[in-house]
């Protein structure tokens, strides 16, 4: 995956609607007092413009909202790659290199710290 430039790039997850509430009637569906402030909670979402999906209710993210992802998931991604440059350039190795061999693992390169391990390995 390379540097995500538009909101479309981000994973599904990302900018899937935010789920604002699930609720189990079947806890309930004999207490007739909460089903009629569920029917209620659910017209007023309905109204709200909120969707209403089985016993989810879910709203869309803003456009606000994807531009902060966005912007968040492009940070990511330049940082990875500065980590990437660093590391090729001589540089150390993260203390948390996770976040940095899953990158390179995405953008089918080679983790710059492999060879380094692999050659301490051979000084034993």
């Amino acid at each position: 995956m390379s540097r995500p430039e538009q909101v479309s790039d981000l994973h599904d997850y990302e900018i899937a609607p935010h789920e604002v509430s699930t609720v189990f009637i079947d806890r309930f569906q004999e207490n007739g007092d909460m089903l009629v402030a569920y029917g209620q909670f659910v017209n007023a979402a309905k109204a709200a413009g909120f969707t209403i999906n089985g016993t989810q209710i879910t709203h869309d993210r803003t456009d606000e909202e994807l531009a902060k992802k966005l912007k968040s998931a492009q940070d990511s991604w330049d940082y990875q790659q500065q980590q990437y440059t660093d590391a090729l350039n001589g540089g150390e190795r993260p203390k948390h290199d996770y976040g940095l061999r899953q990158w390179c693992e995405r953008e089918g390169l080679h983790y710059p710290f492999d060879d380094v391990a692999a050659g301490a390995e051979g000084l034993r």
